[in-house]
């Protein structure tokens, strides 16, 4: 069963749909829902989802919650 609410199901199918703009696409949208949820079990499960995508390790996938600038 889910854990993610209904807003990130959401975001995740329009995600789906739209996979022809690449995979950076994907890892942005990804990281913002990984970054808004506020469970940890809704982290996790976007994480999994980032991972079968193959997008975790794309440099637009940003899940740290802290930003430095240079």
């Amino acid at each position: 069963m889910t854990k993610l609410n209904k807003w990130q199901r959401r975001e995740i199918e329009t995600m789906q749909k739209m996979q022809h703009f690449g995979a950076n696409y994907i890892a942005r949208g990804l990281s913002m829902l990984w970054r808004s949820a506020p469970k940890k079990t809704q982290q996790a499960e976007i994480l999994a989802l980032a991972q079968r995508l193959g997008v975790d390790q794309n440099p637009e996938f940003i899940i740290s919650n802290q930003c430095t600038f240079m």
